[in-house]
């Protein structure tokens, strides 16, 4: 699994806890559902900004998304 592969798996972990749709939190960001799915499938890198829209949005601390080798520096 890539990198991208890991971030798009755990917002949809994230999101799905939070008891969000794919469309609600494309709404919120001003996104197209298809967005979200390319996010969550690992198609589409996110910029840092993008990420920690997604987080607030979903209710998710970032160390909650990025893979386990990135949490060791925060």
């Amino acid at each position: 699994m890539t990198r991208n592969e890991q971030i798009g798996y755990n917002i949809n972990v994230q999101r799905a806890n939070a008891g969000l749709s794919q469309q609600q939190v494309a709404d919120m960001l001003n996104m197209s559902r298809c967005s979200i799915v390319n996010i969550e499938a690992g198609r589409q890198a996110l910029t840092v900004q993008r990420l920690y829209e997604i987080c607030a949005a979903i209710g998710a601390k970032i160390p909650d998304i990025l893979p386990n080798t990135f949490n060791k520096f925060f």
